[in-house]
């Protein structure tokens, strides 16, 4: 299988990081998860320079792309043959490979068990989310039908307009297999990610014994666990904004090597979703704030006088490029956008950013997101009643909130927010462990209770781990969960209320799990320790096996309202079948009779005449793949851009619109033949009679 040529490459180069001699910093993390991490990084940034530049030339196809993973393949093996050595290849194989010391430790057995089932899923199941049905997955598609990343006109604006980064790894996959085989992966490699960066973090900010416990509290965070299983974004921006906490927390000693891994993780981040710039402004802030501590502390001291320029200079020589940089990996599709839509950020067709801004209406916000994580009964009660009497701002206001919170304030209603939901999915007992953790970290810096002096550490480049510290930097966490907050509170500001809120905040719910694994291992007794692991792990691994659009374990079915979204277990389904298992259920045969229609009709051109957010993708999997596919009868911006081939072209059009006739796009509409599939969900395949 061509997609060994990214893997093995993918290892070889994780290979060259580790072994790549540089100055040891301050902090000896565990170097096998820092190569990871790195590598990453640097395949994040070359695949998206690969996609860009292949579809000037519309060369994003198979040839191009196996050739060049084939060279990079070799080029990795040249490196590794330049820096091989018997010394660090015994090295690396003895102090990394042989990872079974670390099950020793309980939570990284619960870690990879977690891990373990959630791939089982994620390999097993087709891709099945609304969102990923209706443009996540179809601009892969149309991508590398066109073999080109360029716009076209589309009836889902989404599909060209939001942030492609995720979209080009994935399109790397799928033009490699020839499927979507591995669709699923790419969110289950960005949660190993995010675990393995959250690990790292934990040893800098709390201790290295407290590393795998951190990287389970990641692990056990709901809405991480249910989106490791699906081809949506979430994940994959969460991995690289714990990679830029990471590597701002990583040092206060930012050299032009720290400027680059702190750009391109924040930069990837801004090219997989927009919700990368509100979270990392507040990040922003706290590498800004260290680096000009450090300027002040350290390289002036010995100055008689504070010099503002002094000070100033070395921060603006790294803030600027970090900027700068962190810009370049969006700017190809920014300038698409601008030149379809006359903005930057093109058009979400609905737009969710609020149109009432202020202190309160964040207040509001911020309440809501809360109350959808703080599932107890009465709970939305409290939350009408602040509104009502305290803040004074209509709970319903449309002007705040994109969807009707009446149906989520019942009891019913808020249930779904425990149920396992990729889309609903709250993490109560991380928001709880939280909460105490802050109000503990703001009360002892208050009262000033406790120093923040640590013990220097030896550099022992033998070691794999940071050596163990007497005293965490409490100082430190507090800073990270100060950020996480103010990140929620911008988050609410700007982004209107949304039910799937917690699908957009995951960043934040990862990022807790630092200061959450220090409550844990430093305030909590071991009697209640041993008890929240246990919890959290089985809570975890019931969350893994019945995630309900593609569990392994199908829940019973207690209410209608479940009833739409309960999947039956894709360890009984072929997976043409998980297509239309979950939310789109009624769609299955009218999408399968429209499709087997079309192939026997040997049809090679075929328009949809689709909604805005009518489902696409499953055409291209049931439609026979010599066919071109385009959109028809677009009515909004994109229509401008270069076709995907002539209307002449159709013989075949498949629309969902009752409103759409055959003459909207050919001016003979007496050489179409109409054919009903379906009226309810509505269906008609029109066919070109000559």
């Amino acid at each position: 299988m061509n997609i060994l040529l990214i893997v093995i490459s993918f290892i070889l180069t994780l290979v060259n990081v580790y072994i790549w001699k540089r100055k040891p910093h301050r902090h000896k993390t565990g170097k096998l998860r820092l190569a990871f991490i790195k590598t990453a990084i640097i395949y994040g940034l070359v695949i998206t320079a690969l996609t860009e530049i292949l579809s000037i030339w519309r060369s994003l196809n198979f040839v191009s792309v196996t050739i060049f993973w084939s060279l990079f393949l070799l080029l990795n093996l040249l490196v590794l043959r330049v820096k091989f050595s018997q010394r660090l290849y015994l090295h690396f194989i003895r102090k990394n490979l042989s990872i079974s010391v670390n099950f020793k430790y309980p939570e990284f057995t619960a870690t990879v068990c977690i891990l373990t089932i959630c791939l089982i899923t994620a390999l097993i199941s087709s891709p099945n989310n609304w969102d990923v049905m209706t443009y996540h997955l179809p601009r892969v598609m149309h991508w590398i039908q066109n073999q080109s990343v360029t716009h076209y006109p589309t009836n889902n604006t989404r599909q060209i307009s939001f942030p492609t980064g995720a979209g080009y790894i994935v399109a790397q996959f799928q033009i490699l297999v020839g499927n979507d085989l591995f669709a699923n992966c790419l969110q289950w490699l960005a949660f190993l990610g995010s675990i393995l960066a959250v690990s790292l973090l934990t040893n800098i900010l709390v201790g290295a014994s407290s590393e795998w416990l951190g990287a389970l509290v990641c692990a056990s965070v709901p809405m991480a666990i249910m989106q490791s299983t699906t081809t949506q974004t979430d994940l994959v921006v969460t991995f690289w904004l714990v990679c830029f906490t990471y590597f701002i927390f990583r040092t206060d000693h930012y050299t032009k090597s720290d400027i680059f891994w702190l750009s391109a993780s924040i930069g990837l981040g801004i090219s997989t979703k927009p919700t990368a710039i509100i979270f990392g402004f507040p990040l922003g802030i706290a590498l800004l704030t260290r680096i000009v501590f450090y300027e002040l502390k350290f390289r002036h001291k010995d100055s008689s006088k504070l010099n503002l320029i002094q000070v100033s200079v070395p921060t603006f020589i790294k803030i600027v490029p970090l900027l700068i940089f962190s810009l370049l990996p969006s700017m190809p599709n920014y300038w698409r956008n601008l030149q379809t839509f006359g903005s930057f950020l093109g058009d979400d067709g609905n737009s969710t950013k609020n149109s009432l801004l202020g202190i309160l209406p964040m207040i509001s916000n911020a309440l809501k997101n809360i109350a959808i994580n703080f599932v107890f009964p009465g709970f939305w009660m409290v939350i009408e009643n602040l509104h009502k009497f305290i803040i004074h701002v209509d709970i319903n206001e449309p002007k705040l909130n994109s969807s009707d919170i009446n149906k989520y304030i019942t009891l019913t209603g808020s249930l779904r927010f425990l149920s396992p939901n990729e889309d609903f999915v709250g993490s109560p007992i991380h928001l709880i462990l939280f909460l105490i953790i802050v109000y503990i970290l703001l009360a002892n810096f208050i009262k000033n209770n406790k120093s923040n002096h640590e013990l220097q550490l030896d550099i022992n480049t033998d070691s794999n781990v940071l050596i163990k510290q007497e005293y965490p930097k409490v100082n430190h966490l507090l800073i990270l969960s100060i950020t996480i907050i103010f990140g929620f509170l911008i988050h609410g500001f700007l982004i209107k209320w949304q039910p799937w809120g917690n699908r957009l905040i995951l960043p934040l719910a990862v990022l807790t799990s630092v200061p959450i694994a220090y409550l844990i291992t430093h305030i909590f007794s071991n009697k209640a320790r041993k008890i929240l692991l246990i919890l959290l792990t089985t809570i975890s691994i019931i969350y893994a096996l019945t995630t309900m659009r593609h569990p392994l374990i199908a829940l019973p079915v207690l209410t209608a309202e479940q009833a739409k979204e309960q999947s039956a277990s894709i360890l009984f389904l072929q997976r043409r079948d998980t297509y239309f298992s979950s939310v789109h259920k009624e769609l299955k045969i009218p999408y399968q009779s429209a499709s087997d229609l079309v192939n026997q009709s040997q049809c090679q051109y075929v328009g949809l005449a689709l909604g805005y957010d009518d489902i696409e993708y499953p055409f291209w999997t049931l439609l026979n793949r010599d066919l071109k596919i385009k959109n028809v009868n677009v009515q909004n911006s994109s229509v401008q851009a270069q076709a995907e081939f002539a209307d002449l072209q159709l013989c075949a059009i498949i629309s969902t619109m009752q409103d759409f006739l055959p003459n909207q796009v050919s001016n003979d509409p007496m050489i179409w033949q109409s054919i009903n599939i379906s009226q309810s969900p509505y269906l008609m395949v029109y066919k070109k009679t000559r």
